[in-house]
């Protein structure tokens, strides 16, 4: 048996050891206290301006977007109105259809209009289709006052039958850039029709799972929009239909 070892010999020695050791006052842990609570209030103002700023982002989003909503439906308006007008012009296969149509149906209050700039940056697709929109309307509603003006200068008994054959000449042309106008503005107004549901008319998610599925996999909409803006007018559409 080992001899028994006093418990005050114990607390003795372990008093001296102690006693010997440098006593650091609560040093260390006083300067962990004030790292972690200096850090807790670089935090704490970090995390408040970050959701201000978050908060502050959406609230000025939302006017934006809420005014290119309605940018677009009154475009939408606008645009199913120019189908309609094509669609029934192109039914109409007689050689005088062009003068029932005094002037194009498009107030161009949007499509025409300051308006249209709150549309231009939501894809560079629908930016094209918008200006080509524009551009032939505007060239449809010129050629379109001119065509009207040729046709009322109704050639005198006594005119040449040269100038009445140039003149049936014109008008002809005329008539061909119209059909041209037309098909132009009725492939790019179902293109933008396509983008403002797709990007504009729709939820926050579906705008963005749309804008990813343009980048990593076109579909038949897509494609065609490519077509459309590679060939505005369908010139070489028209062309192979009249070779088929």
């Amino acid at each position: 048996m080992s001899p028994a070892i006093p418990i005050y010999e114990i607390t003795t020695s372990a008093a001296r050891v102690c006693h010997a050791l440098p006593l650091d006052n609560g040093g260390i842990v006083a300067s962990i206290v004030d790292f972690l609570s200096g850090w807790q209030s670089l935090a704490g103002a970090f995390i408040g301006a970050t959701v201000s700023l978050f908060v502050a982002l959406i609230v000025a989003d939302r006017v934006p977007r809420r005014e290119r909503r309605a940018v677009a439906m009154a475009a939408l308006f606008e645009i199913r109105s120019i189908l309609v007008v094509e669609r029934e012009l192109s039914a109409d296969t007689s050689e005088e259809r062009w003068q029932s149509l005094r002037e194009f149906p498009l107030p161009g209050r949007v499509l025409c209009g300051e308006d249209l700039s709150r549309l231009q940056y939501v894809h560079s697709s629908l930016t094209a289709h918008l200006l080509f929109l524009r551009e032939c309307h505007r060239r449809l509603s010129d050629d379109l006052i001119k065509y009207h003006t040729l046709k009322k200068d109704v050639p005198r008994r006594d005119t040449k039958v040269d100038e009445r054959v140039q003149r049936r000449l014109r008008l002809a042309d005329m008539e061909s850039r119209l059909d041209q106008y037309l098909r132009a503005i009725a492939r790019n107004a179902e293109s933008v029709e396509y983008y403002l549901g797709s990007l504009v008319l729709c939820s926050r998610l579906s705008a963005a799972y749309s804008r990813v599925r343009m980048a990593v996999s076109s579909n038949a909409f897509d494609r065609r929009s490519k077509q459309v803006l590679a060939d505005p007018a369908g010139e070489g559409e028209a062309a192979e239909e009249q070779a088929a």
